[in-house]
């Protein structure tokens, strides 16, 4: 594991709720102020409840338009971005929830949206020999009937701007520019924006949704579940790293 790495989530971990909480704590021992106290309780509890992180999330996923295979339209490639395999074992793959990507994903191919699938997706210092995640959904493709010339895995790459730049670099050997890009509805925002910095026309087509629509709001929205700190975080890295993203598109 490398150091870069591990200062990388150190530092993703002092701008989420969880540090927030940690640094309150810290700062009620060195001073002895139960207002500290109160403020990490108020963190914790505004962080866990359904309402905030429901709140969060769907700022996220109504950022673009939920499509059907039907009505998605056509276009050179479908990308499948990673994030879906739980952890790998000899011959098998073990999915997240997120595996909406992979399964919508040959859907679309099956329906002629695009001649070929490409999957992005690399893998961790930690699991150093194992297949990559490219290559796990390469593989679950081909067994459901997509042909191996139609079927393309980006290699080498570990975070959503890395697998922009690689399929840049595919982009530079064969014609490719108008993509659909595949991922968890809550991703896509950033995730767009990243492709579309390498020059790519893309469609963005959301699954995996979080938040399920239409529910009457009641005092279980007030009732704090280790799930939705979980769903809070997940939301404000995505919130964070866009507008990361776009204040360095302003300063460039």
């Amino acid at each position: 594991m490398s150091l870069a790495y591990i200062l990388r989530k150190a530092a993703t971990l002092a701008i989420l709720p969880l540090g927030w909480i940690l640094l309150l704590l810290v700062a009620a021992l060195v001073t002895r102020r139960r207002s500290f106290i109160v403020a990490a309780l108020a963190v914790l509890y505004l962080c866990s409840i359904p309402r905030t992180a429901d709140r969060l999330l769907v700022a996220l996923e109504e950022a673009q338009p939920r499509l059907s295979v039907e009505a998605c339209p056509e276009a050179e490639a479908i990308v499948v971005l990673g994030g879906l395999a739980a952890f790998f074992a000899p011959g098998l793959a073990e999915w997240t929830d997120a595996v909406d990507r992979l399964e919508q994903a040959i859907a679309l191919y099956q329906a002629g949206k695009a001649p070929r699938l490409v999957f992005a997706g690399g893998i961790f210092e930690w699991l150093e020999g194992k297949p990559t995640e490219g290559e796990l959904m390469r593989e679950a493709a081909l067994r459901r009937g997509v042909p191996a010339e139609a079927s393309r895995v980006l290699a080498g790459s570990r975070t959503t701007a890395q697998e922009a730049a690689r399929l840049a670099e595919l982009a530079a050997r064969e014609p490719l520019r108008r993509i659909i890009l595949v991922s968890s509805a809550h991703h896509l925002p950033r995730a767009a924006l990243l492709f579309r910095r390498q020059g790519f026309e893309v469609v963005p087509f959301p699954v995996d949704y979080r938040v399920v629509r239409g529910q009457p709001l009641t005092v279980l929205a007030f009732l704090p579940q280790a799930a939705s700190l979980l769903n809070a975080e997940t939301a404000l890295k995505e919130l964070y790293g866009l507008a990361w993203y776009r204040l360095r598109a302003l300063l460039d």
